[in-house]
């Protein structure tokens, strides 16, 4: 359970954010965990643990942002001899490379920032060592705006 909503962005950022949604009546838990769901005719009545004890809330709209995981369990990965992390994430050294000569891993199957431009440039070192062996991991701190419009959240579906 993460301590701040954003856990990677400057907490100055998250301070705007967290303010911003506040004054549109939003609530923010976080270190919480969902214990129960209910659609009601209105909305939705969702029980929630968290510091202040069990906690019963009653909303017309949910919005629950839990993170990504990666897709790499039951695939034949582990057969091969690619290893994973405790998290389904794949090891890999620092140009990209698994333990498996020739096979190589990008993207949302790491522990890196989960960004399409990140996953390009990792595409890139593991693209350039695989061919020609000179590029080296490098995934510095990215830069990408932050938005709490309500255009800016995407359309869900039950």
């Amino acid at each position: 359970m993460l301590y701040q909503v954003l856990p990677f962005m400057d907490h100055e950022v998250v301070e705007v954010l967290v303010k911003d949604f506040s004054k549109r009546g939003i609530t923010i838990l976080t270190s919480s965990k969902a214990t129960s769901l209910v659609k009601t005719e209105s909305g939705v009545v969702l029980t929630v643990e968290g510091a202040s004890g069990r906690q019963e809330l009653q909303a017309e709209k949910l919005l629950v942002s839990i993170g990504r995981a990666p897709n790499t369990r039951g695939i034949g990965l582990e057969e091969i001899g690619v290893q994973l992390d405790e998290r389904g994430f794949v090891k890999v050294g620092d140009y990209y490379q698994t333990a498996v000569e020739g096979v190589y891993a990008i993207g949302d199957t790491l522990p890196t920032p989960q960004l399409a431009h990140a996953a390009s440039k990792e595409g890139e070192i593991a693209g350039s060592t695989c061919w020609a062996g000179q590029c080296r991991r490098c995934c510095p701190r990215m830069r990408y705006p932050v938005r709490s419009d309500s255009d800016a959240v995407g359309r869900l579906s039950a």
